[in-house]
């Protein structure tokens, strides 16, 4: 009778592994990368306070059946949780140099089927670091399994505030109204005064106090409704998206403005050494996101 160690085993397991793939008809194929890959995918987000990360670990039908071989049988997620910590720390994350904290809050493991009746495993990392609300080079790198084949694709959501919050004083809803005002100087001498509003289902109106530290940015962003902007301190400069030239427009205090909303996207900086701060008022559609954040569009350096 002959024996066979573990490693001998396990190398024809794979090699029939392998073999049972190779027989599948073009197209079985499960990944885009092939049966072999592992695939990395990590979205930043930042919201001016902290920084989440999400990050994903797609394994194809090899590295599942190499590093998993649990999920050959059964369903266990016990090996890629007790891992997670692991792949956690192989990933870095820094701002001009300095390197930032990553914690790790919360790990999801999903087995999918995949090509020649064998599992693939998908495993999802969600991590939090503190923001220190200054701006900078923000660098991230990803150190798990450089020795394996695979797309590796990093995003970053938007562009976000910097040393700029943003409070809600006050948010009430609002029925449906149609508001006519004019106001005709006594004489009937000047110019005459209107103001029209009118809308079409429920709006949701928000009253915000918004300070900016020196340096402090809201980041390229829009509205789905108008605002109207009061400076009360500081000098408050806004850049408009579709401005090739990156002009500003200065607004210091007692002076106030208006964001139409829609697709007006927008960035208000405070590049002054002093800080900033406006009160806005923001008619916006009821339930809707009241800021949403935009792709920086390239016109302005920053």
């Amino acid at each position: 009778m002959k024996f066979f160690n573990s490693s001998f085993i396990a190398a024809v397991a794979a090699v029939a592994a392998v073999a049972a793939l190779l027989l599948l008809p073009p197209g079985a194929y499960a990944h885009p990368m092939g049966n072999f890959s592992i695939n990395h995918y990590s979205k930043l987000a930042l919201n001016g306070t902290g920084i989440h990360i999400e990050y994903i670990l797609d394994f194809a039908e090899i590295p599942t059946f190499q590093l998993f071989p649990e999920f050959r049988t059964g369903t266990s997620e016990s090996k890629p949780q007790d891992l997670a910590a692991e792949w956690a720390r192989r990933l870095q994350l820094s701002l001009d140099g300095q390197a930032l904290p990553l914690v790790l809050v919360n790990t999801n493991v999903e087995r999918r089927p995949g090509a020649g009746s064998l599992p693939t495993v998908r495993v999802t990392l969600q991590l939090e670091s503190p923001w220190p609300g200054s701006a900078g080079t923000l660098h991230f790198a990803d150190h798990n399994f450089p020795e394996r084949i695979g797309w590796k694709e990093v995003v970053m959501q938007a562009t976000p505030p910097l040393g700029f919050v943003g409070t809600t004083i006050a948010m009430g809803r609002f029925g449906e109204f149609d508001v006519f005002n004019k106001l005709i100087p006594h004489g009937g001498a000047g110019d005459v005064w209107l103001s029209l509003q009118k809308t079409k289902g429920q709006s949701d109106a928000y009253v915000q106090s918004n300070v900016w530290q020196p340096g402090g940015s809201t980041g390229w962003h829009s509205h789905p409704g108008h605002s109207l902007i009061v400076v009360t301190s500081g000098t408050i400069k806004a850049y408009e998206g579709d401005d090739p030239g990156c002009n500003a427009t200065v607004y210091t205090p007692g002076m106030g403005f208006v964001d139409p909303g829609g697709d007006h996207v927008h960035n208000l900086r405070n590049e002054g050494a002093v800080t900033a701060s406006t009160i806005t008022f923001q008619l916006i559609p009821a339930g809707a996101p009241r800021r949403i954040d935009a792709p920086n569009p390239g016109n302005c350096p920053f």
